[in-house]
């Protein structure tokens, strides 16, 4: 998502930090905005937001990242159920109704679920126009309509703004809401693998969790039991944050429902379980809902590699050469992102992890055996994890500044349906005094702040900042390096205006978190 940056605020694209290391364990770095000389820290995460409107480069973003999606998502094969929702709530293709549930009924004599037909007019379950374009409301209704594939012939949603019917205030409170539309009944009994795809668009208030879900129901002798899945795809959670439009997302649900006779997709509108209450606003519009099998048996998937623990310190691509993981201490931890996409579980795959120079020659090889990698269906958990992590110390340490390749293949007893997939390379650095996270060459996004909901043209102060950790004693940080966008000192129409920001250097103590640093710009 791109925003502009405003006058008086700072975000960093690229979070370089240059050190000359001295006793230092770890180091936070962060860059703060300042709007009428005031400065902020970031907002805690436990404290629930108020509704806000979109603004419109938040439309124009959430529009360009969903045709970006669209164009680079794979197409679906051996599809056995599909709906568009052509027609309503009945459903389309002859595949039977939909069935909606919401839990405000009495309140505003509304529902919350809408088909919105071609033209963008809305309708209720019960047939009533809503006398409204989609999404609706005080705070949405600036908001593009959902951009699906097949849009024209019609959507659904779940608009909650639309149902408070107007601006929240003490004569008209936020409510708590939930809703579902559950679809007809599947008979998958020969599919060995289950797939539920869907366009999505949402954007939701009042904390960072995402509310939405997708729930898989199964009956066995008569009682149906319900199982849930994450329903964000790709989207980082984040509360007054617009989604991509469209948003495809798709989930494995084989552990679930593979070679079930009687299933059934519910999409939940919930409150989320890690605060229980605060979700009222805003929209969750659904389309083109496609269940598919795969047909592949074998084939093994690496899906990311990292040079560092990436879940509970950081990985880098430059690093101090000073502040390499000694050989005695494990050297270079390597780490493989993996899953098995096919239908067959997969035995004695072996992982290869080579440290190569510029050049290409290999200077340091390790393996490591698994010795079964499961199918989603047969997955000990369900849901089942999207993929499986394995880090291995290599034993290497670089012994002079330059460009190192990392690469990690996956080989197994079975010929795999997709060898290109096994294979996964990146490029590491290390330097004389550089530490930093990204890659300045693929740099694709900005970080910005949002409007201010109190003071008209102006920009909520905001800070953003990165993590770097120490592991060799001996040396100090002296510097920071910070890009700035090609929209900083912008304002909110576009137009060059004032730049204030200021940096700061953290200590960080596991004990005590934080610790203020003196060393402020």
């Amino acid at each position: 998502m791109v925003h502009g940056c405003p006058p008086g605020i700072i975000f960093r694209r690229n979070q370089n930090l240059i050190l000359i290391m001295k006793r230092i364990s770890m180091l936070a770095v962060l860059a703060l905005g300042t709007t009428a000389a005031v400065a902020q820290r970031p907002a805690d995460t436990d404290k629930a937001l108020v509704p806000t409107t979109v603004t419109r480069a938040e439309n124009e973003a959430s529009l360009a990242q969903g045709q970006e999606a669209l164009a680079n998502q794979g197409g679906v094969r051996n599809v056995v159920f599909q709906e568009t929702f052509a027609n309503g709530f009945d459903g389309s293709n002859g595949n039977g109704a939909w069935t909606v549930e919401d839990n405000v009924e009495g309140i505003n004599s509304e529902e919350i679920w809408v088909w919105v037909a071609p033209g963008n007019v809305g309708y209720f379950a019960d047939g009533t126009q809503t006398g409204s374009a989609h999404p609706g409301g005080n705070y949405s209704g600036n908001t593009a309509e959902l951009a699906s594939e097949t849009a024209f012939d019609g959507w659904v949603v779940f608009d909650n703004d639309f149902f408070h019917g107007g601006a929240i205030t003490a004569d008209n409170p936020a409510v708590d809401t939930e809703g579902s539309i559950t679809s007809p009944w599947l008979n998958l009994e020969e599919n060995a693998s289950v797939i539920v795809s869907w366009e999505s668009y949402f954007r939701y208030c009042c904390y960072p969790y995402a509310p939405v879900y997708l729930e898989v129901g199964t009956t066995n002798e008569g009682v149906t039991s319900w199982t849930t899945f994450d329903a964000h795809g790709d989207f980082i959670e984040s509360a007054n944050t617009i989604s991509a439009n469209p948003l495809p997302v798709s989930v494995d649900v084989s552990c679930v429902a593979a070679n079930q006779d009687s299933v059934q997709l519910r999409f939940a509108y919930r409150q989320a379980p890690e605060t229980g209450a605060a979700y009222s606003h805003y929209f969750w519009g659904i389309d083109d809902v496609t269940v598919s099998s795969n047909e592949i048996m074998n084939d093994v998937e690496v899906t990311q590699i990292v040079n560092g623990d990436v879940w509970n310190v950081f990985e880098y691509r430059v690093t101090p050469l000073e502040q390499a993981i000694l050989d005695s201490e494990g050297g270079l931890l390597a780490g493989v992102m993996y899953k098995n996409v096919g239908t067959v579980n997969q035995t004695n795959v072996e992982v290869l992890v080579e440290v190569l120079d510029e050049s290409g020659v290999v200077l340091n090889t390790t393996t490591e055996m698994l010795d079964t990698v499961l199918t989603y269906a047969n997955a000990l958990t369900c849901p089942a994890n999207t993929q499986d992590t394995l880090y291995l110390a290599t034993g290497w340490e670089p012994d002079a500044t330059g460009t190192y390749g990392l690469r990690i293949t996956l080989t197994g007893d079975s010929a795999d349906a997709t060898p290109e997939n096994n294979t996964l390379f990146k490029s590491i650095l290390y330097t004389d005094d550089i530490y930093g996270h990204d890659d300045e060459n693929v740099l694709d996004g900005e970080l910005g702040p949002r409007e201010n909901d109190d003071i008209e043209g102006y920009y909520d102060p905001t800070g953003y900042g990165s993590y770097f950790h120490c592991p060799n004693p001996g040396t100090m940080a002296y510097g920071v390096a910070v890009r700035f966008g090609p929209n900083c000192g912008l304002d909110i129409d576009g137009n060059p205006g004032e730049l204030e920001f200021e940096t700061r250097l953290y200590s960080y103590d596991g004990a005590v978190g934080l610790t203020d640093s003196p060393f402020d710009a």
